[in-house]
């Protein structure tokens, strides 16, 4: 009777494979994972844009958002920010048209572009 299996041998050249796989593509899993923050970090400010715009227009009173308070993910930071002003026509405040810059800590960047009509975009 002969017996079937795998020896010792071939199973540590295994797992040596598939670890020299993983090995090689933890880099790109964290590159992936840092564009993904980015890009939701992104979708969340501009979200609690339009939610101030739309409060701000269905209560008719001028409101404010400030972006600095906004919790964002590990390795996420915002630049040229101030404050945000609607007006109870849901127009920006104030002069407070502008960008908005969300940036990862691998230099990647979005803005968040908020028109003098109240247009809110993201590139």
């Amino acid at each position: 009777m002969k017996q079937r299996g795998f020896t010792l041998i071939e199973l540590l050249i295994v797992i040596g494979l598939i670890s020299f796989i993983f090995a090689a593509a933890a880099p790109n899993f964290s590159r992936y994972s840092s564009l993904l923050n980015l890009n939701a970090s992104a979708k969340l400010i501009a979200s609690d844009l339009r939610l101030t715009q739309n409060k701000a227009l269905t209560q008719k009173e001028t409101l404010c958002y400030d972006p600095v308070k906004v919790k964002l993910p590990f390795g996420i930071k915002l630049t040229k920010t101030k404050p945000v002003y609607f007006s109870g026509s849901g127009n920006p405040a104030f002069g407070s048209s502008g960008t908005i810059i969300v940036e990862n800590k691998l230099g990647r960047s979005k803005k968040i572009i908020l028109s003098s009509a109240g247009r809110i975009r993201i590139e």
